[in-house]
């Protein structure tokens, strides 16, 4: 436990460094974005590759990837039933951010910390289901519902997750382990060379574009989205725990993934569709503080 609660304490101090450098004015929002590249285009592919090392793939990991989808389906479609009778801009704002995680930025250099490279890729391969879903699924079901003109485009759907670094990542190191091809210890060496930045460049980044703004006029609304979030993180957590036939690090790690913050750009989907961009990041920096509290609980409470 005093483990634990160290980690977690080194977690919250790299946030805060992030937050008071942009405070003082050392690295701007602007520069920040010279981080996001590195993190989504080296570091983070690394992490993710690194994940593989001495994995087997069997029905349990395959299994993860249909978990991943099957959670945000069920939280769109929740956000959807909050929002049937609002308007559109609603609908776009409930549902965009209901369901997604942000596993990648966020989960995965949390876990990398506490988990072997095995169980962390039970958490890649839910990251699979979830990006096929955060990045072109969701998005495409949500502009067809507030949007009637609008059609499901397989091409730009396959464009926009094959233009992701981390998603590609998964795909191919998926293939290469499925039909036994395994990297040499010494290419694993390496890739960890880059992949241990992960976590203290994701988490200072965190800290950079952390924010809260509350409207009181909005509160009400993004209150009701961080209790719908985290209530069906609940009720996943209680079916995956209690019902799944999966081993206590594989719970604990799935467990984690559920109570993950918003996917990070969900208030740029939010803005293209017609949502609250402004709105949409306060809820993203609250699930924050609220997804760190989670997560590290879970630890104290499971491992």
């Amino acid at each position: 436990m005093t483990e634990i609660l160290t980690r977690a304490l080194g977690f919250i101090i790299i946030i805060i460094a992030g937050y008071l450098f942009k405070k003082r004015g050392i690295i701007t929002l602007s520069e920040s974005k010279v981080i996001s590249k590195i993190i989504m285009n080296i570091t983070l592919p690394a992490a993710l590759a690194s994940g593989f090392q001495g994995v087997v793939i069997n029905s349990t990991l395959i299994s993860m990837i249909f978990l991943g989808i099957v959670t945000n389906i069920i939280m769109l479609f929740v956000g959807f039933i909050v929002s049937k009778r609002k308007s559109s801009m609603d609908k776009v704002f409930y549902m965009i951010n209901s369901s997604s995680y942000n596993i990648g930025n966020f989960t995965i250099p949390f876990a990398q910390a506490f988990f072997p490279s095995t169980t962390l890729a039970a958490l890649c391969l839910f990251d699979m289901g979830n990006g096929m879903m955060c990045l072109g699924i969701s998005f495409a079901v949500v502009s067809a519902i507030v949007n009637k003109n609008s059609k499901f485009s397989l091409s730009n759907f396959l464009k926009i997750l094959t233009s992701s670094p981390s998603f590609m990542t998964y795909i191919i190191m998926f293939i290469i382990t499925s039909i036994g091809i395994y990297l040499p210890n010494s290419a694993y060496s390496i890739i960890k060379l880059f992949g241990n930045a992960n976590t203290f460049l994701a988490m200072f980044l965190i800290g950079i574009i952390f924010e809260i703004n509350i409207d009181f006029e909005n509160a009400k609304k993004i209150f009701k989205i961080i209790f719908i979030r985290y209530i069906g993180s609940i009720v996943f957590a209680c079916i995956i725990f209690f019902i799944l036939p999966f081993s206590k690090d594989i719970k604990t790690i799935i467990t984690m993934a559920v109570f993950s913050p918003i996917l990070s750009i969900a208030p740029i989907y939010c803005q293209r569709l017609g949502g609250d961009y402004s709105l949409a990041g306060v809820i993203n920096s609250i699930c924050i503080v609220c997804s760190l509290i989670a997560m590290t609980t879970i630890l104290i409470l499971f491992t």
